[in-house]
C-alpha cells in the first residue's frame, strides 16, 4: 500500500469494518450457519485501473 493512502484508510476504517461485520451477519442469516472461517483478514489493494 502506498503511504499516501494511509489517511484515507484511517478515515474509512470504521465504515469498512462495519460493512465487514454486516456482511458476515448477512452470510449467517442467508445460509443459516455461521461464517465458515474463524478469521477474516482484509488487505487494502490498489483498485483496478486506478492510481
Amino acid at each position: 500500500m502506498r503511504l499516501h493512502r494511509a489517511p484515507v484508510l484511517d478515515r474509512d476504517a470504521d465504515d469498512i469494518f462495519t460493512l465487514t461485520r454486516q456482511g458476515r451477519a448477512f452470510y449467517s442469516e442467508a445460509f443459516a450457519m455461521p461464517f465458515p472461517q474463524r478469521r477474516y483478514d482484509q488487505v487494502p489493494t490498489r483498485r483496478p485501473g486506478g492510481p
